[in-house]
C-alpha cells in the first residue's frame, strides 16, 4: 500500500513525523511527502526524514497575497491530481486537506484529514464535502457520519512524553539557563487567520522583559522584522531550530502571537499569553486549566498585567504539575490515533 503526506506548513511535519516512521518500519506501508514550498517547510521535512529514505515531492507555490493564495489553491489541486494520479496513491492523508481532498475525491480514493480550527470556515468548507473522513479533538463543536473525534491535541502527536523529552543541551547554545528567560513568537500577518494584528507588536514587550532580567528568545514568522527586535537586545532564533521544542520548555513562560505554538508552550509545561485575538474551541480546555492566557493584542495594558500575574503566582510551577497529570490520565497518544485512522482505510 501506498501513502502520500501533503505538508504545507512547517507543523505538518511535527504532527506526522512519529506516525509516518511507524507506519513505514513497523507496518510497512510506502510513503511519499507531497509539500508546499512555503517558508522552512522543505529543510524542515528534509532534516526530520533524513534517515527513513521517504521520498519528497515539491507541488504548488507558496504566495503572501490573498489574492496569490486563492489563485495558488486551484492550481495546486489541479498539480496534486496530477500527481495523485501518477503516483498512483492508495491513501491520501493530510492536516486541513485543502487541495488534497478534492484531487483524491475526484480520483476515488479515501482521504483521511486530520482538523482542528473549526473557526476557519473557509478551510472547513473546502474539504468537508470531499474527505473520506475527518479526524478532530473532543473539543471541535462538530458532528456526522464521516467525523471521528478524540480527547486531546494535534501536538501532542510529537509532545506526548512517550515521543519527547525535553533536554538541557539546547540552552547552552544560546546561553541560556532555565526559567531566566522568555519564549516569544510572532506570526507572520502572510498567516490569513492573522491579518488583523500589527506585526512587530510583541516587539513593545522586551525592554520591560529584559528590566526584569530576563531574556527574551524570539521566533519569527516574517524575517523582515529582526532588525525590530535586534534593537531590542533579544536572541533572534536561525531557523528551523534543531530543538525548538526544549527552549519552550524551559521557558519561564511563552509570549505568543501563533495559536500552536501557544498550544505547544502549555503542553510542555510552560504558561502562555496568547496574544493571537483568535477565539478557538481547541483552545477552552487549556484555558480553564489557567494555563493559556488569552488577551486582546490591541491592549498593553492588559498584556503586563498578565506578564506580571504569571511571574508574581510562580504559574510556571502549576503548569507543569497539571499538564503532567492530564497527560497521563485523560489525553490520547495522537501518533496513535493518526496511525489507527490510517490502518483502518489500509485493510
Amino acid at each position: 500500500m501506498k501513502l502520500v503526506v501533503d505538508i504545507v506548513h512547517p507543523a505538518d511535519v511535527n504532527f506526522f513525523k512519529n506516525a509516518v516512521k511507524i507506519l513505514k518500519n513497523k507496518f510497512g506501508i510506502e510513503i511519499e511527502l507531497v509539500i508546499l514550498p512555503r517558508e522552512g517547510v522543505l529543510p524542515i521535512a528534509k532534516e526530520e526524514f533524513k534517515n527513513e529514505h521517504i521520498p519528497l515531492f515539491i507541488v504548488g507555490t507558496n504566495r503572501r497575497s490573498v489574492l496569490g493564495k486563492s489563485l495558488s489553491l486551484v492550481t495546486r489541486t489541479i498539480s496534486l491530481l496530477k500527481y495523485f494520479s501518477k503516483t498512483n496513491a492508495d491513501i491520501i492523508t493530510a492536516f486541513g486537506g485543502i487541495g488534497s481532498s478534492q484531487a483524491a475525491y475526484l480520483l476515488r480514493k479515501p482521504s483521511v484529514i486530520f482538523y482542528d480550527d473549526l473557526e476557519y470556515k473557509l478551510a472547513h468548507y473546502s474539504f468537508k464535502f470531499f474527505a473520506s473522513r475527518i479526524v478532530v479533538p473532543e473539543s471541535t463543536p462538530v458532528n456526522g457520519k464521516k467525523y471521528r473525534k478524540f480527547n486531546g491535541f494535534k501536538e501532542l502527536a510529537y509532545l506526548h512524553p512517550k515521543y519527547f523529552t525535553p533536554t538541557k543541551e539546547v540552552l547552552n547554545e544560546y546561553g541560556l539557563k532555565p526559567l531566566r528567560y522568555v519564549f516569544l513568537r510572532e506570526v507572520s500577518k502572510g498567516t490569513l487567520n492573522y491579518r488583523h494584528l500589527s506585526e512587530g507588536q510583541l516587539s513593545e514587550f522586551c525592554g520591560y522583559l529584559n528590566d526584569m532580567n530576563l531574556t527574551v528568545v524570539v521566533s519569527l514568522e516574517n524575517k523582515g522584522l529582526r532588525s525590530m527586535f535586534e534593537k531590542e537586545n533579544c536572541i533572534i532564533l536561525k531557523e528551523p531550530v534543531k530543538d525548538i521544542h526544549s527552549l519552550l520548555a524551559y521557558a519561564l513562560f511563552t509570549l505568543s502571537s501563533g495559536d500552536t505554538m501557544a498550544r505547544e508552550s502549555c503542553l510542555l509545561g510552560t504558561p502562555c499569553i496568547y496574544t493571537g485575538g483568535r477565539k478557538m474551541s481547541v483552545n477552552r480546555e487549556l484555558e480553564k486549566m489557567g494555563c493559556l492566557i488569552s488577551v486582546s493584542p490591541f491592549n498593553k495594558g492588559q498584556i503586563l498585567q498578565k506578564i506580571r500575574e504569571v511571574i508574581e503566582n510562580d504559574l510556571k510551577k502549576e503548569t507543569q504539575r497539571m499538564i503532567k497529570n492530564t497527560i497521563k490520565t485523560k489525553w490520547d497518544d495522537t501518533t496513535k490515533v493518526i496511525i489507527d485512522n490510517i490502518l483502518e482505510f489500509a485493510e
